[in-house]
């Protein structure tokens, strides 16, 4: 079976790491609360400028990229379908990944270090645009006959529920999301316990 593998929120918490991280960075430098921690952008979560933005990620983006763990059992658990003959797809549409420049070369490299640095195993890395996500992991799960995707972005699935079976990993901004052909789960346990059911 192919297996199509979002990146941030399902292999790394991505919400953990906005809550904290700009807890701390907000409140230091701008005297702002949390506004809404069930945002999926630090905009919403935080009600900031884009100015304010920029500047989160410049001073705390380096810790995410570099530092973040990956979510609890998620290497593990990849490995052990690896072994049962399984092949799994990176399919990302993380920001800065896309382009054709230094930049998106620079950030392609941090995102394959730190799998390997996770002992993440892969068959091969897609990379997404970062605004029309769907449509292009849509396109990743034709082209490499993808089976199952585990996303945990319900538009990413919805967009492709007729061709592949859509694991929802759960997740702050996904939680009122009732739809009944994706599967939720909420840890990679529950991951391989959905595949082993496909």
């Amino acid at each position: 079976m192919n297996i199509g593998v979002d990146v941030d929120g399902v292999l790394e918490d991505f919400s953990k790491f906005l809550v904290s991280s700009g807890t701390k960075f907000f409140s230091e430098k701008f005297d702002m609360g949390l506004v809404d921690p069930e945002a999926k952008c630090i905009e919403d979560m935080f009600c900031c400028t884009d100015k304010q933005r920029r500047k989160f990620w410049w001073a705390c983006g380096a810790e995410y990229l570099f530092r973040q763990p990956c979510i609890d059992g998620c290497a593990e658990v990849i490995s052990r379908l690896v072994k049962e003959g399984h092949r799994v797809f990176i399919i990302t549409g993380r920001a800065m990944t896309r382009g054709r420049g230094p930049v998106s070369l620079f950030f392609r490299g941090v995102l394959r270090r730190w799998l390997k640095k996770n002992g993440i195993e892969y068959e091969k890395i897609v990379f997404c645009r970062n605004r029309r996500t769907e449509e292009d992991k849509r396109r990743a799960c034709l082209k490499h006959g993808i089976d199952v995707m585990i996303d945990d972005t319900v538009s990413n699935l919805t967009a492709a529920r007729d061709i592949v079976r859509p694991i929802l990993f759960s997740a702050p901004w996904n939680m009122e999301n009732e739809d009944p052909s994706l599967m939720r789960v909420s840890s990679w346990s529950d991951v391989e316990d959905a595949i082993e059911l496909a």
